[in-house]
């Protein structure tokens, strides 16, 4: 995905329980199609810690053992100019601690 299709979310609240966190990542699966529907299914079935990279570039661990990220989707295909032909996605979760930051990170 280009950077311009997701949007990396981190918000404390306080409430009488004390403070939490709401942590989404949002974006855009560009294009509605078959290929792309096993993966979708699979994210949909389950729960997910994710390393969400922020527009300063910083590295987030995002879920924890009791508060895993839920992916969730909405499908559209308009023909306007503001609709995007595609799967739009949030992974989300509330959790009790902000996420953490990783400096060291590699994938092979």
């Amino acid at each position: 995905m280009s950077n311009d299709t997701y949007i990396y979310n981190e918000e404390n609240t306080t409430s009488d329980a004390g403070d939490c966190w709401e942590v989404s990542i949002e974006g855009v699966i560009p294009r509605l199609s078959p290929d792309n529907q096993e993966l979708i299914e699979q994210l949909e079935r389950e729960l997910w810690y994710v390393v969400a990279q922020d527009a300063n570039g910083e590295l987030h661990l995002c879920g924890q053992e009791d508060a895993w990220m839920i992916f969730t989707t909405s499908k559209t295909s308009g023909q306007s100019a503001a609709s995007r032909n595609g799967t739009t996605f949030v992974f989300a979760c509330t959790q009790d601690s902000p996420t953490i930051f990783i400096t060291d990170f590699y994938v092979e």
